[in-house]
Formats: C-alpha cells, structure tokens, sequence
C-alpha cells in the first residue's frame, strides 16, 4: 500500500512539473471537514494545500494534499501480573489512541455556470484520491512495571483507502486571487484496475473552504 500511495503522490508532482511556466497555474490554501460515515460516524477537519492548472475556461485539474488534525481519545488499558502471587492481578492504567487521515487526491472540475475567469462561477467535480489512516496508541498513566505487563502499548497502524470523488463547487475572482467553496462526496472504490480492494476507509462527505493565487493570468483560476 505505501508503493501506491508513493505513486499517486509522485504522479501528482510530475503532472505539476511539466505544466509551462505561462501557463494560468495556480496554488491554493484552506480549510476541510470532512464527516465519516457508518460505525465510524467521526467528523475531522484539516488543512488543504493544492495547485490548478486551467486547462480551458470551462476546464480546470486540482491536485493536492489534506492533513487531518488528530482526532483523540482518552481510554483505559488493563496491565496484568507477571506473577500469580501479586495481588491485585491487574491494574487498570490510564491510555490515549489517536487517529489521522491524510488525502493525496487528483480532480476534475468542469465549469457549467459562467467560467473560471468570471467574477462568479459553478463547476461539478469528479476525480480520485488516495486516503491514508493512521491509528496509534500510548500510556498516560503510571504503573509497576516490575510487577505488571501492559500489552499493546505504543501500538500503531495503518490502512490505505481509495476514493472516487465527486461533488459540486463555487468560486469567487478577485482578479488573480479567488476563494472557493465546494461539497464533495468520497466514494470508497472496491475495485482498482482488475484487483479488487478491501475497504477500509468509510464513505465520506467533506466542505472544502479556501483561497488560491492563480499565475500567467490577470484572471483567477
């Protein structure tokens, strides 16, 4: 899984470095919640970095990256005795687990009311993403380690989900600066190329909010 997350994140770097420097290229910066549905049923916000190429006036491609802030929860583990004679024969120790996503992602935006150079604009947006989780447990509390064994301290690990994305979105110019609102949905795709894959990342809803700074035009992206 880490060679394909590795890949998606190399292929969106080499699409980025061949687009030309004149080119209407754009980077962008903002905020995302993004709200697990099923068992899960957790809510996460996090930072969105991403760069755009136009490649018409109803066309733009977003690629980027979303760090989520770690979600915490404090929880109890159990140390057992390493002896028979030591009494009591556990201790209840005081944990922490914690739980990060990142999402490498790659989209499509198609514009359908107005275009991406208009004071005001709508698009749709398809495209794929790659979300890694990251789960991780540790000790707060103190106790006899001469006396008692905690098992599944310091745990970590990880899962590797893929995404269809597609959703809807706004976009306010102000010449080469513009801010963006947008509602996606992430899709979690069972099936990448003739391998089927275990799902392990939930289906999503996410808000992105942010702003970008488009280059090579007067216009915004």
């Amino acid at each position: 899984m880490k060679n394909l997350q590795t890949a998606f994140a190399l292929f969106i770097f080499l699409f980025l470095a061949k687009i030309p420097s004149n080119a209407q290229f754009g980077i962008g910066l903002g905020y995302n919640y993004t709200k697990y549905l099923g068992d899960f049923g957790e809510g996460n916000s996090g930072l969105n970095i991403r760069a755009s190429y136009n490649l018409s006036e109803k066309g733009t491609i977003n690629g980027g990256f979303v760090y989520g802030l770690p979600l915490k929860y404090n929880t109890t583990m159990t140390a057992y005795s390493s002896s028979s004679m030591t009494s009591p024969s556990y201790v209840e120790v005081e944990g922490e687990q914690q739980l990060s996503f990142k999402t490498f992602y790659l989209n499509y935006s198609r514009f359908f009311v107005k275009d991406n150079e208009e004071p005001f604009s709508v698009y749709g947006l398809v495209g794929a993403a790659v979300i890694v989780a990251n789960f991780e447990s540790k000790v707060k509390g103190s106790y006899d380690k001469t006396l008692y064994n905690l098992s599944g301290q310091g745990e970590s690990e990880s899962f590797t989900g893929f995404m269809i994305h597609a959703g809807i979105g706004a976009q306010f110019n102000f010449g080469p600066m513009s801010v963006f609102t947008e509602g996606i949905l992430g899709i979690p795709a069972n099936k990448v190329g003739n391998a089927d894959v275990e799902i392990t990342v939930p289906f999503n809803a996410g808000i992105n909010l942010g702003t970008k700074y488009t280059f090579g035009s007067g216009k915004a992206s």
